[in-house]
């Protein structure tokens, strides 16, 4: 009776194989969440039904609005579970502004947020 031997290369070439798939079996594709802040940011964003200003996210947090030639500038946030954008500390001549969007969805190209109970879509501006 012939016995095969292994060497210690082909013994961990085998077990990175094993806990490898076992790794990538155990994560199902709706475990994988989409990066929503850099699907998010550094892009302005226009109303599709030119209501709201037009937003932009910075990844650094800055946030800036353009209506009407004006641009106003203040702070953003991302709530914990993603499904809120915290705006503050934006100038409004002489005050501050604060207030959030839902968030419903963020796509390369589309944005939908709910803004006072109202659900508004934005797309890339061109």
């Amino acid at each position: 009776m012939q016995h095969k031997t292994y060497g210690y290369r082909q013994i961990a070439k085998g077990s990175f194989v094993i806990i490898l798939t076992v790794a990538l079996s155990c994560q199902s594709a709706k475990d994988i969440k989409p990066n929503i802040t850099a699907r998010l940011t550094e892009k302005w964003w226009c109303d599709t039904k030119q209501l709201l200003a037009d937003q932009y996210f910075e990844a650094s947090g800055v946030f800036r609005q353009r209506s009407g030639g004006k641009t106003e500038i203040g702070k953003w946030a991302l709530s914990e579970d993603n499904k809120t954008i915290m705006v503050s500390e934006v100038q409004l001549g002489k005050d501050q502004g604060s207030w959030s969007y839902g968030l419903q969805e963020v796509a390369e190209d589309q944005l939908k947020i709910t803004f006072f109970g109202g659900s508004n879509t934005f797309g890339v501006c061109q």
